[in-house]
């Protein structure tokens, strides 16, 4: 397998961003949520759980409607618009 520097860079972006998501999701003292492009709960951090009163294995995969109540039919349609 031959890789390029641009390959090289690119591998190093993408390690670069997700630790920096996973320093960003174990020390935020506030609740973050990753919603996919189907708006349901990719991930949590450590503080959600708590939050919503849930383990954050239970949150995962289910639809935002569904777990923040803030978030109604038409906001939901406008978030899904958008990708």
């Amino acid at each position: 397998m031959i890789f390029t520097a641009h390959d090289a860079a690119g591998r190093l972006a993408g390690e670069t961003a997700l630790a920096m998501l996973d320093a960003l999701s174990e020390q935020s003292p506030i609740g973050l949520h990753l919603l996919g492009t189907a708006l349901r709960v990719v991930r949590v951090n450590t503080g959600t759980p708590a939050m919503q009163g849930v383990a954050a294995d239970e949150l995962a995969g289910r639809p935002a409607c569904k777990v923040y109540r803030m978030v109604d039919a038409d906001v939901e349609a406008l978030l899904s618009s958008s990708t």
